[in-house]
C-alpha cells in the first residue's frame, strides 16, 4: 500500500475514533472546539489526532473534561499535564489532556489542548498546509513514515521541522 494510501486509511480509523468516542459533543460544552493538525490538513502518518478546545477557563475546562471522560469509561488511559504552571520548552504555556486508546491494532493519541484561543499561528500553518498540492503532500507523508520507520522518535525530528522544508514566506 503506498503512503498516501495509508495515510487515507490512518484518517479514516480517527473520523471513526471520533464518531465512536463523540469527543466533539463531549468537548463543545467546555469551549470552541477545532479538530486540526494532519487531521485537518490531510497529513495523517502517525495514530494521533490534535485538537484545541479555546475556553473561558481553561484549567477548568481541562480538569471538567478529563473527569467527564474518565468518568464515562470512554479510553483505556489519560493524562494530564499543566504547563500553564509548569511550562516546558517548545509547549504551549496551556492545560492538555491526552486520551489513549487502541483502535484497529494502533496505539492512538489524542492530544486535547485547552487554551483562551487557539492559536493564530498555529491556525495559519494549517491553513497553508491543508491547501498545498497532492504530490507536495505525498511528500510530507512519506518523510513522515521513513521518520516512523527509521525509529527517529518526533521529538528528534518533528513534523513542524518537515513542514518547514516544504512551506516558504
Amino acid at each position: 500500500m503506498d503512503t498516501l494510501e495509508q495515510s487515507k486509511q490512518t484518517k479514516s480509523s480517527a473520523t471513526k475514533i471520533l464518531d465512536q468516542t463523540d469527543l466533539v459533543r463531549r468537548l463543545s460544552k467546555y469551549g470552541d472546539v477545532r479538530i486540526g493538525g494532519s487531521y485537518f490538513t490531510d497529513l495523517m502518518s502517525d495514530a494521533d489526532i490534535d485538537v484545541s478546545v479555546a475556553a473561558k477557563d481553561p484549567r477548568g475546562a481541562a480538569l471538567g473534561f478529563l473527569n467527564d471522560i474518565i468518568n464515562d469509561r470512554v479510553c483505556e488511559k489519560y493524562q494530564y499535564g499543566d504547563f500553564e504552571k509548569f511550562p516546558r520548552e517548545n509547549r504551549p504555556k496551556d492545560h492538555i489532556v491526552v486520551l489513549i486508546l487502541q483502535y484497529d491494532k494502533r496505539r492512538w493519541e489524542i492530544e486535547v489542548w485547552f487554551s483562551k484561543e487557539h492559536d493564530k499561528e498555529q491556525l495559519s500553518l494549517e491553513e497553508r498546509l491543508n491547501s498545498l498540492p497532492s504530490e507536495t503532500k505525498r511528500q510530507i507523508i512519506e518523510r513522515k513514515c521513513a521518520r516512523a520507520k527509521s525509529g527517529q522518535s518526533k521529538h528528534e525530528l518533528s513534523s513542524f521541522d518537515i513542514y518547514k522544508d516544504y512551506i516558504h514566506g
